[in-house]
């Protein structure tokens, strides 16, 4: 066993011996020669070199590593990018979803149709109406819906009005409120309903800090430049005080906002909204009685104004996504119905409705000019020369108009509204 031991070791140590001598000669010469020494200088260089390269590159990843570090320092610190757009400017008060609507002038025409566009969208409604309306069918209808708290109070006091904003925390306004009979109480009363009211309302906004939109409706007074109407001349009256009184309580927040610095922000004041309407489909229902009392219909400039009536049920239901809408903030929008009809047109879709072939009587402007002071000096003794001289006044100035226009809303036509329950031509019925 010894001997194969030895015999292992032997031919191992013959096939070392010869791979070494089969191996290729080195060049660098005999250990000591001078061709040796300057390899091994060369090479000590080439190291040297080849660690300043490396200590070099070591010390920028380390510098990068510092500044990397820091830069994801400085994104965990940043705050987060929001997921939804940027809040409103600080005078800017949007209405939070879900929040009361209050509607003034609830029991009136337009004043239902808001409730129920409120309702549809399923909103909180505060219905405020006058204390003599709370016992009527209008009222006990409005309290019967889902969602709607009827409040009685004296719309022309603003200090109850803003009482009931703060204790019902309603974050719009929406002001229905209008004369009865304009052209039968006077003009002393029609103003207190068609200029004070809303002004006193708009007060009571302010004062209940929170409401964030106060909407008004108002006839589309670009077109009556001059208008000969005291109905035009109050709805231009209340426009303008209502600008005046927004841009006050808009300098009286940032003054004190100013003066406090420390102090908490407060709410911004309310924000106005008009709601120019080019005509009104149920205006229609004042030609078909008179259709069915003389078949004459008068036209002023040939019966070719250019009109756009419009359903209250369609005007409120773009009043309520208004609310949801900043372009409306602030501003006045023209809007109208989704017809353009001429004054012609009009007359004959009431003759459809009475029965009757309409006779167009035209009328120059010239015997209305010399007809309404005649009709107003008869006014003061005469409540039907009163009627007259008002209603003649607002037909003056509609027929001198070329266009009443807005913004097509709506599907309803005048037609549709004519056949419909609350239309002229429908059979008389009970109206809430």
């Amino acid at each position: 066993m010894t001997g194969t031991l030895l015999a292992r070791a032997a031919s191992t140590a013959s096939r070392t011996a010869s791979t070494q001598a089969g191996a290729p000669a080195t060049k660098s010469g005999p250990p000591g020669s001078q061709k040796s020494r300057c390899i091994s200088t060369t090479n000590r260089t080439e190291t040297s070199r080849a660690d300043a390269m490396i200590g070099r590159r070591r010390e920028r990843e380390c510098e990068g590593s510092e500044s990397g570090r820091a830069t994801a320092f400085a994104h965990t610190t940043r705050p987060p990018r929001p997921s939804q757009p940027p809040p409103p400017a600080p005078d800017v008060m949007s209405v939070p979803r879900g929040a009361p609507v209050a509607v003034a002038g609830a029991t009136g025409v337009l004043g239902r149709a808001v409730v129920a566009a409120l309702v549809v969208a399923g909103l909180p409604v505060v219905a405020l109406v006058r204390p003599r309306a709370a016992a009527t069918p209008a009222a006990a209808a409005l309290a019967g819906a889902r969602g709607v708290r009827v409040v009685a109070v004296d719309v022309g006091d603003s200090a109850a009005v803003a009482a009931v904003l703060r204790r019902t925390n309603a974050a719009a306004l929406v002001s229905c409120v209008a004369g009865r009979d304009n052209a039968g109480v006077g003009e002393a009363a029609m103003r207190a309903a068609e200029v004070e009211a809303p002004l006193r309302l708009f007060a009571a906004a302010a004062a209940a800090r929170g409401v964030a939109r106060v909407v008004v409706v108002a006839p589309p007074l670009a077109a009556f430049p001059n208008p000969a109407s005291p109905y035009l001349r109050a709805k231009q009256e209340m426009v303008d005080r209502l600008r005046e009184a927004e841009r006050a309580a808009r300098a009286a927040a940032a003054s004190a906002t100013g003066s406090r610095p420390a102090a908490p922000s407060p709410s911004p004041p309310p924000r106005l909204t008009v709601y120019q309407v080019a005509s009104w489909a149920r205006d229609a229902d004042a030609l078909v009685a008179s259709l069915r009392a003389s078949r004459l219909a008068p036209v002023l400039r040939g019966g070719g104004t250019r009109l756009q009536p419009i359903v209250d049920a369609d005007l409120a239901s773009r009043i309520v996504s208004g609310l949801d809408l900043l372009a409306d903030l602030g501003a006045t929008v023209a809007v109208g119905g989704p017809e353009v009809l001429t004054m012609r047109d009009l007359w004959r879709a009431a003759g459809v409705a009475a029965g009757v072939e309409p006779r167009f009587v035209p009328l120059p402007r010239a015997a209305i000019a010399a007809t309404l002071p005649l009709l107003r000096a008869a006014s003061l003794w005469s409540a039907g020369a009163a009627r007259g001289a008002y209603l003649a006044a607002l037909a003056a100035d509609v027929g001198r108009a070329r266009a009443l226009s807005g913004e097509p809303t709506g599907t309803l036509t005048v037609a549709d509204y004519l056949a419909g329950p609350d239309g002229g031509g429908a059979p008389p019925r009970a109206r809430l």
